[in-house]
């Protein structure tokens, strides 16, 4: 299994994460499984795909990706205009939108950046940046760009998985994971309210981002061939009342993570059966 931290289930002990309880399911049919956990902080599908292929497989093995979220974060959230740097993890890289400005502009914003505590930047970089940006302050041309590049992004990444797993006779699944605002809002828990409006208090802008990237990815799944292997998942919490978000809009307890668990084995058990 490969993800980002919401496989990764830093939340909870050990033999609550999602692979652990996926392992307690597959063992009720098969003992030839062994259900690895390759899941790291802040994965992004291309960074999946390269652990993808420096891990070694089999003939008969069973790959599942499980994300989309820190995609879409990454992605459409991200506006790094003093350049290309290095973001959470290695691998990620922010998208350089800073060709958005003028070369005076530029100059201004990379002062500012250098010396933040100058009030003459901080006022000329507050003239250049406001009509630009919108309310959550990232790039309004960044936007626009990142959401035409994100389709791509997935589409490739999500294909070159693919191929790979084919050379080595494997089999792939691809799921893409659901969060708090991919739930019916009806049934949101008194917890999951709470996390929302910290959100707007605080001026996190996830829940525009994800509504925005979310539905991309979504539409990709039905209209192209990787809908064969892949699968969304964002609808498992619509009819759960129970207390499952630990915290955050994305990460989930042993509840939650019993839920995902149980959805990808529904999926999975076919495969398992005609392995055995």
């Amino acid at each position: 299994m490969f993800g980002g931290s919401t496989l990764f289930c830093d939340e909870v002990p050990d033999k609550y994460t999602v692979s652990s309880y996926l392992q307690l399911f597959v063992n009720k049919i098969s003992d030839k499984y062994n259900v690895i956990n390759h899941g790291i902080l802040s994965d992004m599908t291309h960074t999946q795909v390269i652990r993808l292929k420096e891990t070694p497989l089999k003939e008969g093995d069973i790959v599942i990706f499980y994300g989309g979220s820190n995609d879409v974060a990454f992605i459409l959230e991200r506006d790094n205009r003093s350049g290309i740097q290095e973001d959470w993890a290695k691998g990620h890289l922010a998208k350089n939108n800073i060709q958005y400005y003028s070369p005076i502009e530029r100059a201004i914003i990379k002062a500012y950046y250098a010396f933040p505590k100058s009030y003459i930047f901080k006022i000329l970089h507050k003239n250049i940046t406001i009509e630009k940006l919108d309310d959550s302050g990232i790039h309004k041309e960044s936007i626009s760009s990142n959401i035409e590049y994100l389709p791509k992004y997935y589409l490739n990444q999500i294909r070159t998985a693919k191929n790979f797993i084919d050379e080595k006779n494997a089999y792939f699944f691809n799921f893409v994971q659901p969060n708090m605002y991919t739930k019916n809002i009806k049934n949101l828990t008194t917890i999951e309210k709470e996390i929302k409006k910290n959100e707007e208090l605080t001026k996190h802008s996830f829940e525009k981002y994800f509504s925005l990237g979310y539905p991309i990815i979504q539409n990709l799944i039905k209209k192209n061939e990787i809908n064969e292997y892949s699968y969304d998942s964002t609808n498992i919490f619509d009819n759960t009342t129970q207390e499952i978000f630990a915290g955050d809009f994305v990460h989930t307890n042993h509840i939650g993570n019993e839920i995902i668990a149980k959805s990808i084995f529904n999926i999975i058990k076919e495969r398992i059966n005609k392995n055995l």
